[in-house]
């Protein structure tokens, strides 16, 4: 029963229930060279200060951005709004609420 068991001299593989583990296969020579490019984190996350978001950059094996969250045509929204004060392209900026108003009152320029 034990010779049953036991494994062959080139075998890399131990019969069901045998206890022993397989024999280790030599490392080829690909695994041991490094990948010509250099791998960065995918999706890479960024924080953009002009709008003050977060930026997720879904990016190729290329390294190519792909898609963002925000999109690009939110972000550039987001950038217009920052630079005009306006909520979206094609707007005019909203006035400022006056100090002395109460809140939730209209703008004086709506009123006339």
């Amino acid at each position: 029963m034990l010779d049953a068991l036991r494994l062959s001299a080139g075998s890399a593989v131990a019969p069901a229930g045998s206890l022993t583990a397989p024999a280790a296969q030599p490392a080829t020579a690909a695994a041991a060279t490094p990948s010509a490019t250099p791998l960065s984190p995918n999706p890479k996350i960024t924080f953009d200060p002009e709008i003050d978001r977060l930026v997720m950059e879904f990016r190729d094996s290329d390294g190519k951005v792909q898609s963002s969250l925000p999109s690009a045509k939110e972000l550039q929204a987001y950038r217009w709004a920052a630079r005009t004060g306006a909520a979206e392209p094609g707007t005019a900026p909203q006035p400022a609420a006056r100090p002395d108003a109460a809140p939730g009152a209209a703008p004086a320029a709506a009123l006339s």
